[in-house]
């Protein structure tokens, strides 16, 4: 195609240089030589194609390369005299005969020649062009194997040259993030400085301006101060043996605290019992506790150890021992004295102590400690034989209904669940606030400050809630008595209380002793009633057992038991085992028979009271409520009722005696028959039924009953 285009531009360019430069002869002869050209290379162009490639080939030779496909791809599926010409089984011979049959036929034979022809010079055309194809398409192969291998070595060099761009890239760097943290090292060394230099700076003003506002009494900005300034010099301690001018600066700073303690120690101590404070005053006494405060809990507890002993210095003389009004009889009176304390401090010194010191509560404690003292040494004047039961009894009870009243006063807060079960808290209030007090003295100015704080808050919050036991969402808090006060005087009465329990006892055995004296045994025509003095015994039992639960004392209430309750029951089942042989002017059955119920009746309501014992010492000691039991009584009840039964037994088989020996001497074999035949009905049976008798069927009906039941 290239070169007829060619040869038509110059054709025509020639056509037109003869037709206006030469004579009209040569310019016919020359177009009709160039129109024989033209056809001759448009034929060969359509007959022919040109030679190309797969990749770059002309209009014509794509025209004739889709021709040829289709009929390469129909070649397959072509018909032969009517059987595809590439399958196996095909026959010439069948196919010749199937298109021929007749001699008829054989007038088409030469336009079928003609066809096979036109299909040989065809398929030879197209095998001619997939040679020359696989020919160029060897060599392009080959080409473009040598241009990937020179792609790939030119992308192994450029990724040679960016891996080592890549390594110097990373020592770069590493060198920057060096230079980096030196650098960054070099600006927290210089922080650290100056913030050291401030810190000794603030430090040296503040000892000054310390002194300043000490001798002004302006204890509000103290306390700010001191606030600001302890915490920063907590950082300096471990300079000070290093530093000789960081030493004589905490030192001077030490002593200005303890300049300022004295001052404000001095001014609180002029505190007197009923003086008259100004308002000037309570707000000049209310600024030194905030500057005690700031100095630490050290000093918080020795104001309120010294304001309390300041406070009870007139009752420690007023009621010491041997004064007339330090007697037992009149404890009363100190207590009085307490309430009076308490009401005129409300009245004076509320407002000047915070209400987290808790000052109230402290000088009730002192003052219980106090009396506890002198309580003690008035007890041990007393005598050998120890005081007397009335006054003890007495003063002992107002003691704990003093404590009572403490405990009413100082309430607390403790968290109960749904059903006001309190839930036991198992993390300390000290080590909570031991976070809390490092938290209030952290320097917060620097990283590590910050980093800390954020760590005790998370401390804080975690023991919080663990402390809080599990708490449900529905788990709230009520204000219950506080227990602190409970025994803080009153334990001093308890070495002191055998003369009660011997008192009890000796009662108690005097009351049993009359009430078996003065029992009516044979009075009555009953075999089911047990006897009076045993619910007598029980009622003083009952009275002696409120006595003793009314002093909230634990050994106490053990002790009675053991030594008062215990031997009282043994004597009466002793008192019973002999009245059972005793003789008398009455029926020894009736007088068994209400034996054996009363000792039944013992039994059961023995059991009761260790029952009611155990209850009442489980929130006092529960290891002395385990210890509670009176098995060995209940058994002395039932060995009593055992002896009975078989003496009253034994005294049936006496009365029937003579009639068995009547009886075995009947000479039964001369007896023909019954002689009464007369009717006797149940009923006239049990009118003539025996106290004997009436024992034993009672007994085995009860027997029956229990072993149904």
């Amino acid at each position: 195609s290239f070169f007829f285009l060619c040869f038509s531009f110059f054709s025509y360019s020639f056509f037109l240089f003869s037709f206006l430069f030469l004579h009209p002869f040569v310019f016919v002869f020359l177009f009709f030589f160039s129109l024989l050209f033209f056809f001759f290379f448009f034929f060969l162009m359509i007959r022919r194609p040109p030679r190309s490639t797969l990749s770059s080939s002309s209009a014509a030779s794509d025209v004739y390369k889709r021709q040829y496909q289709r009929r390469v791809r129909g070649a397959d599926t072509q018909v032969v005299m009517g059987e595809p010409a590439s399958s196996d089984e095909f026959d010439v011979v069948k196919a010749i005969n199937q298109r021929f049959p007749t001699e008829e036929s054989l007038t088409g034979l030469e336009p079928f020649l003609k066809e096979l022809k036109d299909q040989i010079a065809e398929m030879d055309d197209g095998i001619m062009v997939a040679v020359r194809q696989q020919a160029t398409s060897g060599n392009k192969a080959q080409n473009d194997l040598k241009t990937a291998q020179a792609a790939i070595l030119d992308l192994s060099s450029k990724t040679a040259d960016i891996k080592t761009r890549a390594e110097t890239s990373e020592q770069m760097v590493e060198e920057i993030c060096a230079d980096i943290k030196q650098l960054d090292h070099a600006k927290r060394n210089l922080e650290n400085a100056l913030r050291t230099l401030k810190g000794l700076q603030l430090i040296m003003a503040a000892v000054e301006q310390l002194r300043e506002l000490a001798e002004m009494n302006q204890y509000r900005e103290c306390s700010n101060l001191l606030h600001a300034v302890i915490p920063m010099t907590k950082r300096f301690e471990e300079h000070k043996r290093k530093i000789e001018k960081v030493s004589v600066l905490l030192d001077d700073f030490a002593e200005v605290k303890q300049s300022i303690r004295a001052q404000v120690f001095e001014d609180l101590g002029r505190f007197n019992d009923g003086m008259d404070l100004t308002r000037e005053d309570v707000d000049k006494f209310a600024d030194a506790c905030l500057v005690v405060d700031a100095l630490g809990p050290e000093a918080k507890q020795d104001m309120i150890a010294q304001f309390s002993n300041q406070l009870l210095q007139d009752y420690k003389s007023k009621f010491r021992p041997g004064l007339d009004i330090a007697a037992l009889e009149k404890t009363e009176k100190r207590y009085s004295v307490l309430r009076k304390l308490l009401k005129n401090y409300e009245e004076q010194y509320e407002e000047v102590f915070p209400v987290n010191w808790k000052v109230p509560q402290k000088i009730c404690e002192d003052f219980c400690r106090v009396t506890k003292t002198q309580l003690t040494a008035v007890l041990d004047k007393s005598g050998p034989g120890g005081p007397e039961v009335g006054a003890l009894l007495h003063v002992l009870t107002k003691t704990i209904e003093f404590e009572q009243e403490l405990g009413e006063r100082f309430s607390e807060e403790v968290p109960v669940d749904e059903t006001g079960q309190e839930v036991a808290v198992e993390v300390g209030d000290s080590e909570v606030a031991g976070l809390y007090d490092e938290l209030a003295t952290l320097d917060t100015r620097t990283t590590a400050g910050i980093r800390r704080k954020y760590e005790l808050l998370r401390m804080i919050e975690t023991k919080e809630k663990s402390g809080q036991g599990q708490l449900s969402s529905s788990a709230t808090t009520i204000s219950k008595p506080s227990t602190k006060f409970r025994g803080l005087i009153s334990n001093v009465f308890e070495q002191y209380m055998s003369v009660y329990i011997n008192a009890e006892e000796r009662n108690m055995r005097q009351m049993i002793g009359r009430a078996v004296d003065e029992e009516q045994w044979g009075d009555g025509d009953s075999f089911t009633q047990y006897l009076d003095s045993s619910a007598q015994m029980f009622l003083g039992i009952k009275k002696s057992l409120q006595r003793c639960v009314s002093l909230n004392k634990a050994q106490p209430l053990s002790d009675i038991h053991e030594q008062v309750f215990c031997a009282c029951l043994q004597d009466y089942a002793d008192a019973l085992r002999a009245r059972v042989t005793l003789p008398g002017n009455y029926d020894m059955g009736v007088v068994i028979c209400r034996i054996i119920n009363t000792a039944d009746y013992c039994f059961e309501t023995s059991g009761e009271l260790a029952v009611s014992m155990q209850k009442h010492l489980e929130s006092l000691d529960t290891a002395l409520a385990e210890a509670i039991t009176v098995s060995n009584e209940q058994a002395e009840f039932r060995s009593v009722q055992n002896y009975a039964i078989r003496q009253l037994v034994s005294n049936l088989m006496d009365q029937l005696s003579n009639g068995f020996e009547m009886l075995a001497k009947m000479p039964w074999g001369m007896i023909q028959e019954v002689g009464d035949h007369s009717p006797v009905s149940y009923t006239h049976l049990r009118a003539h039924e025996t106290p004997e008798h009436l024992v034993c069927r009672l007994l085995l009906e009860k027997k029956k009953k229990k072993n149904n039941t």
